[in-house]
């Protein structure tokens, strides 16, 4: 430094020295902070973007079962579709793991089998009447509920009960069978263990009219017992003696019962020979195949571990995981993503609820068996009504949209079977399941899987109408997306013929976006006019400052050239005395610049939040809201490095105007530069 001309003599003038310093450093403040504004808005608006993320969809007029296939590969092929999720639904059974569905209820099935009639008698007149039900009959799902136990009757009570909803003056007798639990064959651990007291009941729905017959309706009191009239199954039960005991407990009156202690249980027939109650003495070992009672015990474990498995390309493709819908919502982990589907990941989603009962969280792996053999077993009617109505069964139904699919018990004996080893990866809740307050719903059975998991021809095998296509997607299990979310009516205009010829509708769901893409494309336009503007005001400042410096040493220059300096050596002693002065001007105004973009950025999307709270709606919970307005609203700086690069950038710009001032300056002679000097 001391034989740098350049460097003594700025620094016998600090006054220009420092206003050069100082030129350069506000400069380098002004450009690092839009360069870094423009980052982080920008990524702000891809993760906002994110939120408002829409999937496409086909609806038709015959509901949420009409096939789509037909229209996959033509949608596929517009140039707007980035990509498709086609879904299908497997039963698995879960391996040495119980499912959480505890309570016996069922997502397509009516409770009406449960509540008023035994389940022989639901089998022999809905399914002979209604052949669309007749799959049902092979397959396990009616025994969800179901348990044996062998228990001791502590007593036996009658009463009187009114239908579930009944506006009549109607009261079906009960027979309550008070029982301590000594053993558990098979239930749930959940609802059945040794030590519990439960009820089971049996209901005579057809001796209602004996209730009429001996009731005294004067006094407002019964006279005699109807009992007396009904050939019951369970009359010569006695308290105090062992039994083994069918029965399958009903969620709706579990939840009515008064006693926490006592769990109420329908009774059911055990085996082949519909007994029941089979006497136990203490010790006796239970002769299962004697009673006819393998099917039943394999029909039970084989629902008790089923869960229903949806598998998927990408969960956020999925109408139901849409925000917005209200439906699926990610409590913790992630959901399923396009990569897991590329790589075969042994990843899974599951329900909130199963997590709980049966202890399992992120990290943590179960083992699911699939089978080839799969039925859309779903029936399109809902039973309503109650036994004894003179109504026919015809008009006691209505329409149920729904798609159900079980698999055979014991299938895996004889059909290609896969295992899976799945970690968890995400835990879902359905938010109106929250709001009930509570699991009892099977929806606690779903979970969630790449599809490239289960074999890619594997298909359903028949439905209730019959045989189905192989390739048969119902309208439920499909969904795209788009390259650009703003091109949704281009696309459904350039679509709409051709899909309305098959009898489709394309729509489009999930939150509605236009309010802030349009305030994101004001804010880029501002940032972006603001990042040019700058950088151009930089050029302009480090072409000023050069220019003013080389202006001043003019006469350092002549005299380092008369005394035959050469070029290469004065270039480099200008160069080293602009970046001895200049790079910690750099430096100063570019950390500030830096730290200062942070609460510029702030302010630059702060309209969003508004946007994206009007955008929620219903489906959260309030520490929920303002924790997802947090995360999509919270700002970070870019890394670290980027700032190295941005100092090195203006450095480089800053010499290279240095070098340009010297070369011409280099192209004048002596004395032209003195005389310059002079002016």
């Amino acid at each position: 430094m001391r034989k740098n001309i350049y460097i003594k003599s700025m620094l016998r003038q600090p006054i220009r020295s420092m206003l050069l310093v100082l030129l350069i450093a506000t400069a380098s403040f002004a450009f690092v902070v839009r360069v870094v504004e423009y980052m982080v808005v920008r990524d702000r608006i891809i993760e906002i973007a994110d939120f408002f993320h829409n999937v496409g969809v086909l609806s038709h007029r015959d509901g949420i079962t009409a096939d789509v296939s037909s229209l996959i590969e033509y949608i596929a092929n517009s140039p707007y579709v980035a990509r498709y999720d086609r879904r299908r639904g497997f039963e698995g059974n879960l391996i040495d793991m119980r499912n959480a569905h505890i309570d016996g209820s069922h997502y397509w099935q009516s409770s009406w089998a449960y509540r008023y009639a035994p389940y022989e008698f639901f089998l022999r007149e809905y399914v002979e009447l209604m052949p669309q039900l007749r799959p049902i009959e092979g397959f396990a799902g009616f025994y969800s509920g179901d348990s044996f136990f062998v228990g001791e009757i502590l007593d036996i009570v009658h009463v009187y009960l009114q239908p579930w909803g009944s506006q009549e003056w109607r009261f079906y007798p009960h027979k309550m069978l008070y029982v301590r639990v000594d053993e558990v064959i098979e239930g749930y651990p959940n609802r059945l263990f040794e030590g519990q007291t439960v009820r089971l009941k049996m209901e005579f729905p057809e001796a209602w009219e004996h209730v009429i017959d001996m009731w005294d309706f004067d006094n407002n009191v019964l006279v005699g017992s109807p009992f007396d009239r009904i050939d019951s199954p369970i009359a010569d039960v006695e308290i105090g003696q062992r039994y083994l005991f069918k029965g399958t407990y009903y969620f709706m009156l579990g939840r009515l019962q008064l006693d926490s202690l006592r769990i109420m249980k329908f009774m059911k027939p055990i085996g082949e020979q519909v007994l029941y109650y089979v006497p136990v003495t203490l010790g006796e070992t239970i002769d299962t195949v004697a009673l006819g009672m393998c099917q039943q015990l394999e029909f039970v474990r084989h629902a008790q571990s089923a869960i229903y498995l949806r598998t998927t390309r990408d969960m956020n493709m999925m109408p139901t995981a849409q925000a917005g819908r209200d439906l699926l919502s990610l409590r913790e982990g992630r959901f399923i993503d396009y990569d897991d589907y590329l790589n075969a990941n042994p990843v899974i989603v599951i329900n909130r609820h199963f997590a709980r009962r049966r202890n399992v969280g992120i990290g943590d792996t179960i083992t699911v068996q699939v089978t080839a053999d799969q039925h859309l077993v779903f029936s399109p009617y809902y039973m309503i009504g109650n036994v004894g109505e003179a109504a026919p069964i015809s008009e006691r139904i209505t329409a149920l949209p729904k798609l159900g699919v079980l698999s055979t018990p014991g299938a895996s004996a004889t059909m290609p079977t896969v295992a899976l080893e799945l970690e968890i990866v995400g835990i879902y809740d359905v938010f109106r399941m929250r709001m009930l307050s509570t699991d009892w719903s099977s929806i606690n059975k779903f979970m969630y899987i790449p599809d490239s998991l289960i074999p890619s021809e594997w298909g359903l095998q028949s439905a209730y109408y019959g045989d189905i296509p192989s390739d048969y997607t119902p309208a439920l299990w499909y969904s795209f997306t788009l390259h650009n979310q703003r091109d949704q009516s281009a696309f459904l205009w350039s679509t709409r013929d051709t899909i309305s010829e098959a009898g489709f509708r394309a729509s489009f769901v999930g939150r509605d976006g236009s309010g802030f893409w349009a305030t994101a494309d004001l804010i880029m336009l501002s940032i972006m006019l603001n990042l040019i503007m700058f950088s151009t005001v930089l050029a302009l400042t480090l072409a000023l400052t050069v220019a003013l410096f080389i202006w001043q040493r003019k006469k350092d220059f002549a005299i380092l050239r008369s005394l035959g300096c050469p070029i290469k050596d004065i270039f480099v002693q200008s160069a080293t005395a602009i970046a001895f002065f200049g790079t910690p001007a750099v430096l100063i105004g570019a950390v500030a610049g830096w730290f200062y973009s942070f609460e510029v950025s702030e302010e630059a999307i702060e309209g969003f939040g508004e946007i994206i709270t009007d955008a929620i709606g219903f489906g959260l919970l309030p520490s929920e809201r303002a924790a997802l307005i947090a995360s999509y609203m919270e700002t970070a700086l870019p890394p670290i490095g980027w700032l190295v690069a941005l100092i090195v950038v203006i450095i480089i710009a800053m010499l290279a105007f240095v070098i340009l001032g010297n070369m011409r300056s280099a192209r004048i002679s002596v004395l032209e530069i003195l005389q310059e000097a002079r002016r």
